[in-house]
């Protein structure tokens, strides 16, 4: 209840001294009447303001009641969105009610609208960013001098009991975080960090480096820089999903991301084995770890060229705005809500099924 009093006081502010702020021509307005989206509606509202946009929200009160959790709270923490009751003249409108006319539909049905999106040029499904906190810090455009060292790097959260749920028995068909560590940790050529400085210290060629949250944690300003030193990175899934914020920071800084062949088809253009990606099935994950211990460096940095080329035209927040305005009008965004738009999946086609083939 406090919290809500807060943001009340807040948009109070916002809306009296900032509504009738017009300086940017490019203006969006979200009418919303729930943020199931969460972090990701913070992440696509960045965008629009990273593309030159001026963003309106619509103080709805339950959307408002919403903005509880820790990235939602970045939307009025920034300063920079207007809370207003009406949409400027001009402004793009945005709604999560399909009966609102003259509005874009924001769906939540993200995973089994693939197939969809082939057929409808007028839908748009929003990639997967970085982690909220690197937009939020302003890390996410620095760039780094790339001296790409031939080994394949990851780092992250191995916690049974977060991750053990997502497997190649789930509903994507797909190794999850703690099947591929079981692999991992049978490779004579896997190395686990004790500390971040132990880290930065070691010269590591032709390894596999990865780093176990419960080891340490890479600071998420060293991040990005960090990455950006190794030929390769080990895009695992999420808690509950394929996408996971740490490919977009990978590719980012060219690393190349070694990822499931059906999490290659979650992007949109699909990502292609030894062009931009290194793909692999249930099968085949340690096989395609050695191909990269012994890519020859050409060819390593062939695809690496090619993966800046992938982020910079179709990952990058000014891109990804851009890319939704091109090949006509669209009438719907799909952006993911996480468990929700899993269930939605899961809901259409049964647990035991695999919308990918």
């Amino acid at each position: 209840m406090n919290f809500l009093k807060t943001i009340l006081q807040y948009l109070k502010y916002r809306i009296t001294k900032n509504g009738s702020n017009m300086s940017l021509t490019k203006r969006v307005f979200f009418d919303l009447d729930d943020n199931k989206f969460k972090r990701y509606l913070y992440l696509l509202i960045k965008s629009f303001e990273l593309a030159g946009y001026q963003v309106y929200i619509k103080p709805n009160l339950n959307f408002i009641s919403k903005l509880s959790n820790k990235y939602s709270r970045l939307l009025y923490a920034e300063g920079s969105v207007i809370f207003s009751n009406k949409a400027p003249t001009g402004s793009l409108m945005i709604t999560d009610r399909k009966s609102k006319v003259g509005s874009i539909l924001l769906s939540a049905d993200y995973f089994s609208s693939f197939d969809e999106q082939a057929k409808n040029i007028n839908s748009f499904h929003i990639p997967m960013a970085m982690h909220p906190m690197i937009y939020h810090k302003g890390l996410w455009n620095k760039e780094y001098i790339m001296n790409k060292n031939g080994s394949v790097f990851f780092a992250g959260n191995f916690d049974t009991q977060a991750y053990s749920n997502f497997s190649k028995e789930n509903v994507f068909r797909m190794l999850g975080r703690i099947e591929i560590l079981a692999i991992l940790k049978n490779n004579n050529n896997v190395v686990f960090p004790k500390s971040f400085e132990q880290l930065k210290k070691s010269n590591f060629k032709r390894k596999i480096v990865v780093v176990d949250i419960q080891n340490f944690l890479v600071p998420i300003e060293n991040l990005r820089e960090t990455i950006s030193e190794y030929s390769f990175f080990i895009a695992c899934p999420g808690v509950v999903m394929p996408m996971s914020h740490n490919v977009i920071e990978a590719m980012s800084v060219g690393a190349i991301p070694i990822l499931h062949e059906r999490y290659a088809k979650l992007f949109t253009p699909e990502l292609v084995d030894y062009e931009n990606a290194i793909i692999y099935n249930n099968e085949n994950f340690g096989e395609k770890l050695e191909e990269c211990l012994t890519m020859n460096s050409s060819n390593v940095d062939a695809i690496v060229k090619n993966v800046l080329q992938y982020y910079k035209g179709y990952l990058h927040p000014v891109a990804v705005i851009s890319n939704l305005f091109s090949g006509g009008e669209k009438n719907i965004i799909y952006l993911n809500a996480e468990q929700i738009s899993v269930r939605m999946l899961e809901s259409k086609i049964g647990k035991h099924q695999s919308v990918i083939s």
